[in-house]
């Protein structure tokens, strides 16, 4: 497998296009990766970026998984649960009161 560098230079001598992957991460686990990567950047190289990070780890997962049979891959659970009407309305005027902030804002968002 090619290092980082390797694809850096190959991007540099010849147009490749490009896709943008964005994705939201909570303030806790950016900053669990942010602390992550500064370490790295102290312990091993300095040249890690969090692009270069990212790659890398997608690279490593898309590599193990494939090696591995599908019976490997976790499965999705669901939980289900009732709450008596003053709790529902509750989690609503919550819910709300946060979508004032950021509108993407769910009652999923909220449990995790």
């Amino acid at each position: 497998m090619k290092d980082i560098e390797d694809l850096a230079q190959e991007l540099k001598q010849s147009p490749v296009e490009v896709i943008n992957y964005s994705f939201r991460i909570y303030e806790d686990l950016y900053n669990r990766f942010n602390n992550h990567l500064h370490l790295l950047k102290h312990l091993e190289s300095y040249s890690i970026t969090k692009q270069k990070w990212l790659i890398d780890a997608i690279k490593e997962k898309i590599e193990f998984e494939s090696q591995t049979s599908s019976e490997f891959l976790k499965k999705d659970r669901h939980i289900s649960f009732r709450v008596e009407k003053k709790l529902a309305r509750s989690i609503d005027k919550y819910v709300e009161n946060s979508r004032m902030f950021r509108r993407s804002f769910s009652k999923k968002a909220m449990v995790r």
